[in-house]
């Protein structure tokens, strides 16, 4: 049974290229001293352990059925490799990995976004409210070929928000520059 997980690494495989949206209109280059937050998905070090559980404890023929899975950050924890190489390529901003480990997030100037990634960042404006807006690639963007292997998607970088997430996330970056001040 192919699941969730395969979905998702077959989708970072094979795609670097920002999907197009006809809500989100470049307005132009992002300023290169502004901050961008990127998050980065970590694959499996058992990629198949999830939809194995998960389908052992819907098959009423196994001893799981029915049961919970206990432990899902065990089936979804990256590789020691992996969290190595993706600490190393972001070494120099300001990380931080979730609780279970599968997730990075890391802050960074745009410059050094688009240093990174060998990409071209752009400010874009949701077209039915203007006020929203992000950065995103204007175009393909690469990971290095040791590093590829371990992310399933850069959140940030692999598509556009819908207008509620673009809206929770400004709502949540005003109030955090407020509780700043």
């Amino acid at each position: 049974m192919r699941g969730l997980g395969h979905l998702l690494a077959a989708l970072a495989a094979s795609s670097v290229t920002l999907a197009a949206s006809v809500q989100w209109r470049p307005v132009g280059p992002a300023d290169k001293d502004s901050t961008v937050t990127l998050g980065f998905a970590l694959q499996a070090a058992s990629p198949g352990a999830l939809d194995d559980a998960l389908a052992a404890i819907a098959d009423v023929h196994t001893p799981m059925y029915g049961r919970y899975i206990a432990d899902v950050s065990a089936l979804v924890r990256p590789s020691d490799v992996a969290v190595a190489f993706i600490e190393s390529f972001l070494h120099a901003h300001n990380i931080s990995r979730s609780k279970h480990g599968d997730y990075v997030r890391v802050a960074m100037p745009v410059a050094a976004a688009e240093a990174l990634f060998h990409t071209e960042l752009f400010e874009y404006a949701h077209e039915g409210h203007p006020d929203r807006r992000i950065v995103r690639p204007s175009g393909p963007y690469q990971l290095p070929s040791d590093v590829k292997p371990h992310v399933l998607l850069v959140d940030g970088l692999d598509a556009f928000p819908t207008l509620f997430q673009a809206q929770a996330h400004a709502t949540a970056t005003v109030a955090g520059e407020a509780s700043s001040t």
